[in-house]
């Protein structure tokens, strides 16, 4: 029960809570029904589909393989238009911006600027709609605000509608200088031949939510089924699939409402999108400022609808109103033609008071707590309704009745569903949502969000309308503290500006209301600045205009700093720069938002005889921006010898276009572990490599022969590879499977070894177990054999999917899985090919090696897998089981004394150990540890399994001079205190 839940617990709890597409505060304190977070689109469990994206995930510099023609010819034909990002799933240009292209007349003229982009469209559809026809587009928006034209188009298929897909282009000063593109590429449906009954239809789709939501199918309604759409399904690193889906929409009541789209033929739900968005509020006449534990205020009543005098009127923005006579009686309740209050705890609350001519009255709620919701909440909504009026003029939304629901028999919450806002009852842990105004600032920005976006341009984003929602809020209150009060205290809910830290893209994308903070914060240091810059009323207005900007075109959080570039732009050509850009670019890096990415060159093996006491290291940084917003200060190496956490750090230095940096070599036989840190002027900095999970990469000394090596420039298959049935392994060329974080070509030649490098999706398969090992490779007597080879390896977090290298059948290497750390989201996302150095002789036990990759993953979200060029497995030519001498990896070496029998060094130079299938002076018995229950336990001690039989698994093979021996050995320093220790299997 929520009652029960400490303060502390209770934080974490909204914290945590990742209501990923759903418009939440993550203020809902966990309760039994619910069975799992919500997303803007996900699939229920029973569909059987696989987790979709909780983001779009955009990616800077650089041109897909599948794209680069296209993209080509766009830059021939308008060399005005330079810069683009990628959508990573969809392989289809996010948005596309420069200089611009000239087109006389646009900003004026609504019909030259359609033709414009039509015209652009069927130039450069296979690089915006890959796989459509200029057909399948209609065109829906041609907005002008102020000298600002955007034109948009949504996306249609066989005459169905593609639930997101749209296009848009936008002009100013006749120039079309960005294109944003959410289209879909290659949509494929298959027709049902059948569909169910609409009842039956609403009716299952009811059940389903019940079930989900576990509660009473009798508070859940549905509404008749709409018309048939296309919806697809988008992973995190590509498109899964369309389906032809029939939409129902289902009402909950206080668990919200929902879009289900469903099957045709069966009406089993595919996916689901919440149209309820989730928050916090405030509200009263004698009202709180900011919530009740702060000095309230009289405030104007605006737009109050009022019976007075035996006449109705409204009062007007300073609360006053007009009758006709004298001294009267005025009747009032907490509704108007702009906001509507209903107190869902009872009847909504009226009042009747005596009014003098030039006289005032004061509806107080004294100490009714319901009352107080209903009062403040009308207080609050008008405010937030007239704050954006001063940047959103235009917005017919803020003219529309504003429903406000207080008092909801529930706690700790506060939602939006796109129109309406609904606050919760106060309760031992929380305050009345309706008596914040914060969070009733919040919920309106859920509102305002889902009717300011423009068709075919915006697209509604969760943790996106998380953070806009954020700072609407903080710009109202002048205060970078949101939600106070919350927990009937001073302390925010969230700090959009906090001391010591910044959210920064991608390294905070966690639930939906953590990423927003990384929106939230980079304006809020935007408005910082401009302040700064402008003074306090110039600055707030510029950050709200281009804030508002972003609201109406940004389709995710990476997608807002074009967005807010474009909207700040004077002259249509982005390539020049733009008035605030430097103040808008610094505040946008501080958290991440930059368009710049890195190449590191660099080698992964140097001979161990070699003279050279350094190797070059260099970094070339792509997609800078050079008029102001990513200065850096410095770039230095890190390196550390592996297994050393304490790196040695080396400035680089700036020459012919890169930044370059000597690195001591190893010791012979030895490895180091490099990366580069760019260090901007504002704090902020990038790693290469950019993966999280394994920031690191490898040099490798030694004087080494190679035992076996491909470059899988033949077919491996036809050599003695082998992989498990399921055709996930193929061999062939990289690049195949667009939207997978694949690589675009081979480390060298031009075919690699992988996961589904032919397939549609490109990664592995869920709920599977996925292997691919070499041949069976003879090592001979070398006794430092070793696994080197390039890989480039996406797989999720290793708490869900574990990418493994088994030597021998023993894991020798797996993925990073973030244990204890809740949001367990470090994903192993190389974005380039890694040179990987891997021990394998503490594996060897018979002269003989096999190395498996394999992947066990679980139900939902692959990235790419595995990709493998370049493999070879080598000996150390400094070491050589029996000449003696103990060197490399051995661990003993008696020479022609090495032997397989007990006590004694094994002919692979290693010291006994239980496991190892040969008894030994402390061990009653050794039977290679294959069988748990064969009288041999994991100590090498005999269990006595029958007690009428006293023999074991096998002898101890201990003579009459066995202890002696083992004296001798451990003299010698053969026998070591780790020969109890069971092998690891």
């Amino acid at each position: 029960m929520v009652g029960m839940l400490t303060r502390r617990r209770l934080a974490a709890a909204i914290i945590a809570v990742a209501a990923t597409g759903s418009s939440a505060l993550a203020i809902r304190a966990p309760r039994a029904r619910i069975a799992h977070d919500y997303q803007d689109s996900v699939a229920l469990p029973a569909a059987g589909v696989a987790k979709l994206r909780a983001h779009p995930e955009v990616a800077w510099g650089g041109v897909p393989a599948a794209r680069t023609t296209a993209w080509q010819r766009l830059r021939t034909a308008a060399p005005g238009l330079s810069h683009v990002s990628w959508d990573v799933a969809t392989q289809v240009p996010s948005r596309i911006w420069g200089r611009g292209v000239d087109v006389p007349g646009s900003v004026a003229s609504a019909d030259i600027a359609a033709a414009a982009a039509w015209r652009f469209l069927l130039d450069h559809l296979d690089l915006l709609a890959p796989g459509a026809a200029i057909t399948d587009f209609e065109l829906v928006a041609n907005d002008l605000d102020g000298d600002y034209r955007t034109v948009g188009m949504i996306q249609r298929h066989a005459g169905l509608p593609v639930v997101g897909g749209q296009i848009s282009f936008r002009f100013k000063r006749d120039r079309l200088f960005v294109i944003g593109s959410e289209a879909l590429p290659d949509v494929r449906i298959d027709w049902p031949r059948g569909a169910m009954p609409p009842g039956e239809r609403g009716a299952r789709a009811q059940a389903a939510i019940a079930t989900d939501l576990a509660v009473d199918p009798a508070r859940v309604t549905a509404a008749a089924p709409g018309t048939y759409a296309i919806v697809p399904l988008i992973g995190e690193r590509g498109v899964l699939g369309y389906r032809l889906a029939v939409p129902v929409e289902v009402d909950a009541g206080p668990d919200g409402r929902y879009q289900l789209w469903t099957d045709p033929q069966s009406g089993a739900p595919l996916v689901r999108r919440a149209l309820h968005r989730y928050a916090s509020g405030t509200v009263q006449f004698d009202a709180v400022v900011r919530w009740p534990g702060r000095p309230r205020q009289l405030f104007p009543a605006p737009g109050l609808q009022v019976t007075v005098a035996g006449a109705t009127a409204t009062t007007g923005a300073d609360g006053q109103v007009t009758w006709t006579g004298g001294n009267t009686n005025l009747m009032t309740t907490v509704r108007g033609p702009l906001v509507e209050v209903d107190n869902l705890a009872g009847e909504t609350a009226t009042t009747s008071m005596a009014i003098a001519d030039g006289g005032r009255v004061t509806w107080s709620p004294g100490d009714d707590r319901e009352l107080d919701a209903q009062l403040s909440a009308y207080i609050h909504a008008q405010r937030v309704k007239e704050y954006v009026r001063g940047f959103a003029p235009q917005l017919g939304f803020l003219d529309e009745l504003l429903p406000v629901k207080v008092n909801i028999a529930d706690e700790c919450n506060a939602f939006s569903n796109g129109t309406a806002i609904h606050f919760f009852k106060a309760s031992e842990q929380c305050e009345n949502t309706a008596t914040l105004a914060d969070v009733v600032y919040h919920e309106f920005g859920h509102s305002m969000h889902s009717h300011s976006l423009i068709p075919g341009a915006g697209f509604f984003d969760g943790a996106f309308s998380e953070g806009l929602s954020d700072y609407l809020a903080a710009t109202i209150t002048n205060d970078s503290a949101m939600g106070r009060g919350f927990f009937k205290n001073d302390e925010p809910l969230r700090e959009l500006d906090p001391p010591d830290r910044e959210y920064i893209w991608p390294r905070d994308v966690a639930e939906i209301h953590a990423t927003g903070m990384i929106f939230a914060g980079a304006m809020w240091d935007l408005r910082k600045g401009l302040v700064a810059e402008l003074g306090p009323a110039a600055g707030v207005a510029v950050a709200d205009r281009l804030f508002y900007a972003a609201v109406r075109r940004a389709a995710s959080i990476p997608a807002t700093l074009v967005e807010i570039l474009a909207a700040d732009d004077d002259d249509g050509d982005l390539t020049n720069g733009t008035p605030h850009e430097c103040t808008i670019r610094a505040a946008f890096g501080r958290h991440g938002l930059r368009t710049i990415g890195g190449d590191v060159v660099a080698p992964g093996t140097i001979a161990g005889s070699t003279e050279a006491t350094t190797v070059p290291v260099a970094l070339t940084l792509v997609g800078e921006d050079h008029h102001c917003g990513d200065e850096v200060s410095g770039v230095a190496l890190e390196w550390r010898p592996r297994g050393n956490n304490t790196p040695t750090i080396v400035a680089a230095l700036h020459s012919d276009g890169a930044w370059r940096v000597e690195m001591p070599v190893p010791a012979d036989g030895k490895v180091v572990q490099h990366r580069m840190r760019v260090q901007f002027t504002d704090g902020s900095d990038m790693l290469f490599p950019d993966n999280r999970a394994d920031p690191w990469f490898e040099l490798y000394r030694g004087d080494v022969m190679p035992l076996y090596c491909t470059d899988f420039e033949s077919d491996p298959f036809a050599e003695g590879w082998r992989a498990d049935d399921g055709g996930v392994w193929q061999w062939g060329l990289p690049g195949a499977s667009p939207g997978t974080g694949d690589p675009g070509r081979a480390w060298s030649g031009t075919r690699v070894l992988g996961t589904g490098l032919s397939t549609t999706r490109g990664t592995y398969p869920p709920r599977a177990v996925t292997w691919v090992e070499t041949p069976e490779i003879d090592v001979g007597r070398w006794s430092d054999v070793r696994l080197h080879y390039r890989r480039w390896l996406g797989v999720e977090d290793g708490y869900f999917d574990h990418a493994t290298i088994s030597v021998n059948g023993e894991q020798a290497w797996a993925n990073l899985s973030s244990r204890g750390n809740n949001n367990k989201t470090q994903h192993h996302e190389d974005r380039a090919w890694i040179f990987n150095d891997l021990g394998l002789s503490s594996r060897i036990q018979h002269g003989k090696v096999k190395v498996r990759w394999s992947i066990d993953a679980d139900e939902g979200f692959e990235l790419g897998g595995w990709t493998l060029d370049d493999v070879c497995i080598v000996a150390n030519l400094d070491s050589v089981c029996g000449d003696g001498r103990v060197s490399g990896a051995e661990q003993c070496d008696l020479g022609n004394d090495n032997a397989d029998v007990a006590d004694t060094c094994r002919t692979n130079c290693r010291v006994p150990v239980c496991g190892d299938g040969i008894a030994d002076a402390l061990e009653q018995c050794d039977d290679g540890n294959d069988d748990p229950s064969d009288g041999c336990d994991d100590d090498c001690m005999i269990v006595d399994l029958d007690p009428g039989d006293p023999g074991g698994c096998c002898a101890s093979s201990r003579g009459p001079g066995g202890n002696l021996i083992a004296i001798a050995l451990a003299m010698l320093g053969v026998l070591r205190p780790w020969s109890r220790r069971r092998r690891a299997r």
